[in-house]
């Protein structure tokens, strides 16, 4: 399998996922905000989406789950992939038009803007399928090595871990590092969050609250795993299993402690850094029949 075909595959299960995960969202809801309070970010005011009104967007988040399923299957996958990044970013951006600043859909919008640029439907897609049945000259063509839109996926994720460590020592400095810090905003979102805790996070957040060395020992392992994120661009194998790994686990603990569920939705973005060539040969080597 070679690096070209990476892309195909992350194509599938990229799109695939946002679909499921976004799928219950109801963007609709913001159509019954007052349009006053509208004041998107400036990317979106320059391109110039309109504040949410009904049925338009309702039509648009149809659209948008339809683009996703059409990238994922590979069936006019440029118009689709561009649908699917100008309609996500329209509606992915509503949270921000509406004063909420989290950053976990950023990385999300940045992505699909990679993918629409890419060619990522050369081998395992409906388009190349149809192309091969009906003999047309871009099913004889060559395929062109895509690689670089996994790399500047990979790139776009390291930067927004990167940064976030960065804000916190910005904004915190070594403070930041103190157990202490780390048990108050426990306090804080156990006081939001109280009723949606399951078992599990509630007994991990009185082990924290209750040690403060544990608390600490946290805050500088969540800080560094951040801030070490660009290495993996650099590394490979056990390395980077371990870089990227290491902040897959801050989402998780990010998600138990302090129930900031956004983080699942970010998760097909680590799909970009599995190493699906390698993995398929060794499968293909495992399942070969010994001579």
């Amino acid at each position: 399998m070679r690096r070209s075909e990476d892309l195909d595959v992350c194509r599938i299960l990229f799109y695939l996922r946002l679909f499921i995960w976004f799928l219950p969202d109801r963007f609709e809801a913001y159509a019954y905000v007052p349009h006053e309070l509208y004041l998107p970010p400036p990317l979106t005011r320059w391109l110039g989406f309109p504040a949410p009104a009904m049925p338009w967007i309702l039509i648009a988040r149809v659209a948008w789950l339809g683009s996703l399923l059409l990238s994922s299957a590979g069936l006019l996958t440029r118009l689709s992939t561009w649908t699917a990044f100008l309609l996500g970013l329209y509606l992915l951006s509503l949270d921000w038009s509406y004063g909420n600043t989290a950053h976990t859909r950023h990385l999300v919008v940045l992505c699909l803007g990679v993918m629409a640029f890419t060619r990522c439907s050369q081998h395992f897609s409906l388009d190349a399928w149809l192309a091969r049945r009906l003999g047309l000259a871009s099913a004889r063509a060559a395929p062109q090595d895509e690689s670089w839109g996994l790399r500047l996926c990979q790139l776009c994720w390291c930067l927004m871990f990167f940064n976030a460590g960065l804000s916190k020592l910005r904004n915190g400095g070594l403070d930041f590092l103190s157990g202490s810090n780390f048990q108050y905003i426990l306090l804080v979102t156990q006081e939001w969050y109280a009723r949606d805790l399951n078992p599990l996070s509630a007994e991990l957040r009185q082990a924290v609250l209750g040690n403060q060395a544990l608390a600490t020992l946290l805050s500088v392992a969540g800080l560094l795993a951040e801030l070490s994120a660009p290495i993996a661009l650099f590394v490979s194998g056990r390395w980077r299993l371990l870089i990227v790994g290491s902040n897959a686990l801050l989402q998780i603990g990010a998600y138990l402690l302090f129930y900031i569920v956004e983080f699942r939705k970010m998760s097909p973005t680590y799909l970009f850094w599995v190493p699906w060539s390698y993995l398929f040969q060794r499968l293909k080597a495992r399942n070969r029949p010994e001579e």
